[in-house]
């Protein structure tokens, strides 16, 4: 899945108004480092929370949305 800011971005959110080619490349990206399991990033309207990590790949994750 490609995520742009059709699906990230919202009008007056400009730190997610940026185009990743996958879910991990814009949590590496956010983060800037590599995730451990249980982190989350997000803000009132969206939640990525880490679930499982295999080797240098985020396997599993859990995307909250809403307040």
């Amino acid at each position: 899945m490609k995520l742009t800011e059709e699906y990230i971005s919202y009008e007056d959110e400009e730190e997610w108004q940026e185009e990743f080619d996958t879910l991990a490349g814009f949590i590496y990206t956010k983060l800037g480092r590599f995730p451990k399991v249980g982190e989350v990033i997000g803000n009132d309207r969206l939640k990525i929370e880490v679930l499982e990590v295999k080797g240098r790949r985020i396997s599993k994750v859990k995307i909250y949305l809403g307040g």
